[in-house]
């Protein structure tokens, strides 16, 4: 695998989720207009929505580097090269994943997000463990669950914490 140190991934993160905010407030910040309602009753943008946004401006930022340019950042890709991926009996989806398709070989950072309504990422960190174990079928370098904070900065947290480099 490439040797891409964890900073660039960072780097890059935060040049997309800065533009995430300054171009797609809107996303983020919306706010049901019926506030009386129970929160179980609102409905507010799709994490999706955000997520996919978030994924074209990582993208453009991965094509314009070195390092990253043969990479490929997929959306809730559930394959592991031919076969689905599982956790127990269970499909795993990540919302976002920087890999080479068709190897296991290249499988560098699985990101999971979650809204500043939704912030529990319990089983978030649980599915990125699982896809970072060293040991297990996956061998993601890096793992990273995101919180879109309702404003800026985003809260996040690296998987594992003390590793530098891939």
């Amino acid at each position: 695998m490439d040797n891409i140190e964890k900073s660039l991934l960072e780097k890059l993160i935060w040049e997309a989720l800065t533009k995430l905010y300054k171009c797609d407030k809107y996303l983020i910040r919306h706010e049901p207009i019926l506030k009386y309602l129970p929160d179980e009753l609102k409905e507010y943008v799709s994490e999706r929505a955000i997520v996919f946004r978030f994924g074209i401006y990582l993208q453009e930022l991965m094509s314009a580097n070195e390092c990253l340019k043969y990479y490929h950042l997929d959306c809730e890709y559930n394959r592991n090269v031919d076969i689905i991926k599982k956790m127990g009996i269970n499909a795993i989806i990540p919302d976002l994943i920087i890999h080479k398709r068709g190897s296991m070989k290249n499988n560098l950072l699985v990101l999971e997000i979650k809204t500043w309504w939704n912030p529990d990422n319990k089983e978030d960190i649980e599915k990125i463990n699982k896809l970072i174990d060293p040991e297990g079928e996956y061998k993601y370098k890096f793992g990273l669950s995101i919180i879109i904070e309702k404003n800026y900065p985003p809260n996040l947290k690296w998987i594992p914490e003390e590793s530098s480099e891939v």
